[in-house]
């Protein structure tokens, strides 16, 4: 899975994160944006370094990254995408950016040599890893002693909604809780993250920091649509859904959850959990 197919078609997380970038109370700047330079801050970038960006996406971390470390540094962008690659690599000529290597790989399994980067950034990618674990081991593989690291992911196994949803509520919390315990990046939690760091022998800092979420004013029906399809493929909802609810109960829920979220009469809370240290050794 990459990240570049949620941010391309508004589906998964990084697609989630978007589309509430104008939906937080009280927010001038988006929340993406201060995500992307909170990452960046926490890596320490110097001018000259070398940095790799995993799950690069199309580019949010990249290009901070390469402006940090100036001319004489290098940005590699890695994605699984060949579209995120391509998109990227038309963008760097596009701007005349001359630092920035799109290489197309995968977390498990990078294709670069031990100890190649002064420091590693991530956004919302380790999560989609088929193993957490040996991502984060494969992240600490190809830092140089001393590297830094920065990472921020979101925490879909503790998001939660809260407020009124008449008699649909009780069942809405069903198939959310079926959705949470169906594995993967959805029952990602701050645990779950912390250890695959502890377990890589990696020391960090972490702190976990929680959106909320408002649909307010949006069309019902599109938000029931985007419920149901907030991944993609079997991912999604809905396909996980059919599993151990009949599709009319499903949309029923769905429908009522579009309803009661474009009132205002239910608001939802997502912790992102921002990981970042050194490499020791």
């Amino acid at each position: 899975m990459s990240a570049c197919e949620g941010f391309e078609d508004k589906t998964g997380w990084n697609g989630w994160l978007e589309n509430i970038s104008g939906e937080l109370s009280g927010v001038e700047s988006s929340p993406l944006s201060r995500i992307a330079d909170t990452i960046i801050e926490k890596a320490r970038l110097h001018r000259g370094d070398h940095i790799l960006d995993l799950g690069a996406g199309t580019g949010l971390l990249t290009a901070r990254a390469a402006r940090a470390v100036g001319g004489e540094g290098s940005v590699t962008a890695l994605d699984s995408s060949p579209e995120c690659i391509e998109k990227m690599q038309s963008d760097s000529v596009i701007m005349g950016v001359g630092n920035v290597l799109p290489v197309l790989g995968r977390l498990e399994n990078l294709p670069f040599d031990p100890g190649a980067f002064d420091a590693v950034v991530c956004r919302s990618a380790l999560i989609y890893a088929e193993d957490l674990k040996n991502a984060v081991r494969e992240l600490s593989r190809v830092l140089a002693a001393g590297g830094r690291f920065s990472v921020c992911e979101p925490l879909a196994g503790e998001s939660e909604w809260k407020g009124e949803m008449g008699e649909a509520g009780p069942l809405f919390l069903q198939i959310e809780d079926v959705l949470r315990k169906s594995g993967g990046l959805r029952s990602a939690d701050r645990h779950s993250v912390r250890d695959a760091f502890k377990q890589a022998g990696l020391e960090f800092d972490s702190l976990v920091v929680r959106f909320v979420i408002s649909m307010e004013g949006r069309d019902a029906e599109e938000v029931a649509r985007e419920y149901l399809n907030d991944l993609p493929g079997e991912l999604s909802a809905s396909n996980i859904l059919r599993k151990s609810f009949e599709e009319p109960v499903i949309v029923q829920v769905a429908e009522a959850f579009g309803r009661a979220a474009a009132d205002g009469r239910i608001r939802g809370g997502l912790p992102c959990l921002y990981v970042w240290g050194t490499r020791v050794g």
